[in-house]
This record gives C-alpha cells, structure tokens and sequence, in this order.
C-alpha cells in the first residue's frame, strides 16, 4: 500500500502520519477493472469461470473494505466512495455482448449487484468505525 510504505518516508515520524492522513480526503473508485478487465474477459482470465457474479462483487467489495480499514488504521477519517458505474452501455462492452437492443443488460446486472453490496459494506463500517465519514458519490 503506496501510503504505508511511502508516506514514512515524507513525514517526520507516525504522529505527523496520522495527522496528515486524518485531515486528507480519500477518494476510491473500485471495480470497473475488476469488471472490464477481468470478470468479463473470460478468454483472458478465469474469475468469470471461478465465482458467479454475486461470489465475484462480494470479493471485490471486502477487499475494499479491508483496504479502507487498513487506511483507517494508518489515521485516514473521510473518504469519498464513488458507486460502480453501469458497464452495459461502454463501446467494449457492446461490442462484446452484442445486444439487440439498447445496453448490455447482463453487464448492468453485474454493477448492480457490486453497488447493492457496496452500500451494505459502507452501512457496516460506518457502524463500526464512528469517527469516519464515508460518503458514497453516485455515478
């Protein structure tokens, strides 16, 4: 993790960390890579083939959530959250599914189900960790 190894090194010792890293805004965006660049390469990768799409969102989204936690660890408190965009309208994924009318819905499906267990994931840690802000930005 790019802050807990390289942030040391720019700061006079943990306190000066913890200090900076609270008053910091955390912005995250997770998934579409995850998606796009994995999940639905079944030629190229085996994710798709080794879970199914609910299986899939809910590894992705406790990874999340443990990143986040370790960040919190470190001193981080606000984070912006942004929701998965729908992936059934991008060129690639059109060309790719070829629907017969307007956007991939099986491509929607799948940022549906990551965003419902995203939201659920963001209730958990809010609850658990009450001095954080964690905003969820719709897309």
């Amino acid at each position: 993790m790019t802050v807990h190894n390289n942030f040391p090194k720019h700061l006079r010792n943990k306190t000066d960390m913890t200090d900076y890293l609270s008053k910091s805004l955390f912005v995250i965006a997770s998934g579409t890579s995850d998606y796009r660049y994995n999940f639905m390469q079944p030629n190229l990768y085996n994710a798709s083939k080794r879970y199914n799409p609910d299986q899939y969102a809910s590894l992705i989204v406790n990874r999340f959530g443990k990143q986040l936690k370790e960040l919190y660890k470190l001193g981080a408190r606000r984070f912006l959250v942004f929701e998965h965009v729908p992936l059934g309208c991008y060129p690639a994924v059109l060309k790719a599914y070829k629907p017969t009318t307007g956007c991939a819905e099986e491509a929607n499906h799948l940022a549906l189900t990551f965003n419902r267990k995203l939201y659920h994931k963001v209730r958990t840690l809010r609850s658990t960790h009450k001095d954080a802000n964690i905003t969820i930005a719709k897309t």
